[in-house]
């Protein structure tokens, strides 16, 4: 669902936009935090159900597919959130009817074959330490989370946020919690095999329902017109933004692979959730990426660098200080927390308050890693992720062996830093824009918004 702004006499479009993107992230943000609450939850659930043993089988499974996913994508994803507004705003039905229907094509056929392959070389290698059959069943998640991920980012390109985007996001929990009830119910155990099938076919049924929204979402021109392919500019242009996808999650999923390789099950279950909560923190800042990228994206091209500013200044503003106040309670209360889980996933405390201090530099930093994706810098933001996921591996592997948990968390912590540092200075250096100003002039900001309402 889509808000418009509501534009006055009194009100210039500048404040027209920050009261747009305030009221979409305000929705973003309630159905991803209903969403987040859900997926957490069916966490919790899993977790009770199968123990932290089968609990660290079955989150190394997801992990695992998650990272195929990436490459299962070819990035097209990232491609459609570049080439749908562009063409949106240029009318051209017939490409942006050739982009949305070869990006599904291109992401299924992909994703199936790389599930294919894995499942070849899982057979092969037969981890010892870790169940085969789950990880066996994660990577047919492949192909489906790539189509997932293509049709949130073509209906969040068409600016439908809210049910199109977000609200589709929840099924996949809710169904997951309901097939692995009745799992449970039916053969009278679970495993964490049968948890992944179940997580597939709710998936699949969550795919169907995202295609039939964005497919509402499109303009009818658009669904008329035959089909008008660019696939090596897409490919083109989507290979970097590959890239930056790719290295984002393994950067989020290699401390989590790595650990499992050098500890049991068990400690990949408690670090899993820890992981999982210390997210929350940058929960914000995703809900507001996922109205303000396309605008981002628009305002570049039509060189509205003054607009741009606050835009990225409003978004590091709203960031921040909800991802600093989501720290705290984890600070205080975190153990408390990962006890939901069960009684043994305390011991994952001091690495959830080391990863929630890298969220809130993540949080701190703004929306660099969109921005400079974004706005004609793709090719040296992918060398940046680049260099900080190879250093990412080499920390985990120096630290993980000695330090377990902890050195996993500080591994993966100390790389979202220095990633977010050096976009922070690429795009101060190239755009001339000072995310961190927002925090700086916030008072002085907000009183003269309350001056300007008589308040």
């Amino acid at each position: 669902m889509s808000i418009p702004a509501i534009a006055t006499a009194t009100q210039d479009p500048a404040a027209a936009a920050s009261e747009s993107l305030l009221r979409s992230t305000i929705l973003v943000g309630a159905i991803q935090v209903a969403a987040t609450g859900l997926r957490y939850g069916a966490s919790v659930l899993f977790a009770r159900w199968i123990g932290v043993r089968g609990y660290g089988n079955y989150a190394y499974a997801i992990a695992l597919a998650q990272v195929l996913a990436v490459f299962g994508s070819m990035g097209l994803p990232s491609g459609a959130l570049r080439f749908v507004p562009e063409y949106m705003a240029r009318r051209d039905w017939a490409k942006l009817r050739g982009m949305t229907l070869r990006g599904r094509q291109l992401s299924a056929a992909a994703g199936i074959a790389i599930a294919l392959l894995a499942t070849g070389c899982l057979m092969i290698v037969r981890p010892a330490n870790l169940s085969l059959a789950a990880l066996v069943a994660g990577v047919w998640l492949t192909p489906l989370i790539a189509l997932s991920d293509f049709e949130s980012q073509v209906s969040r390109s068409l600016h439908r946020v809210g049910t199109s985007y977000s609200l589709p996001l929840m099924l996949d929990p809710l169904l997951s919690i309901g097939l692995v009830f009745a799992l449970m119910r039916g053969a009278g155990y679970l495993t964490a095999a049968l948890i992944v099938s179940a997580r597939c076919a709710a998936l699949a049924l969550t795919v169907g329902v995202q295609f039939a929204r964005s497919q509402a979402a499109m303009p009818k021109a658009a669904r008329d017109s035959e089909p008008v392919s660019e696939i090596p500019l897409w490919l083109n242009v989507s290979f970097h933004m590959l890239l930056v996808g790719s290295y984002t999650i393994i950067m989020s999923r290699t401390d989590m692979l790595i650990l499992g390789l050098f500890r049991p099950a068990r400690d990949v279950g408690i670090y899993s959730a820890a992981a999982g909560t210390a997210t929350a923190a940058s929960l914000t800042l995703v809900a507001a990426n996922a109205k303000a990228a396309p605008m981002m994206s628009a305002m570049f091209a039509s060189g509205d660098r003054s607009g741009l500013e606050r835009l990225v200044h409003t978004v590091t503003l709203w960031s921040f200080w909800p991802a600093l106040g989501t720290a705290l309670v984890m600070w205080l209360g975190g153990d408390r927390i990962l006890a939901l889980f069960g009684a043994e996933f305390s011991a994952g405390y001091w690495a959830l308050v080391i990863l929630a201090l890298g969220h809130i530099v993540n949080c701190g930093a703004g929306p660099v890693a969109a921005l400079t994706s974004l706005t004609g810098y793709h090719a040296l933001t992918a060398r940046v992720f680049g260099w900080s996921t190879l250093g990412n591996v080499v920390l985990c592997l120096v630290l993980i062996p000695p330090f377990g948990l902890l050195g996993a968390a500080f591994a993966s912590a100390a790389t979202l830093m220095m990633l977010n540092l050096r976009l922070y200075q690429i795009v101060v250096k190239k755009l001339g824009i000072r995310p961190l100003d927002a925090l700086k002039n916030w008072p002085v900001a907000g009183a003269r918004r309350l001056a300007r309402r008589g308040i």
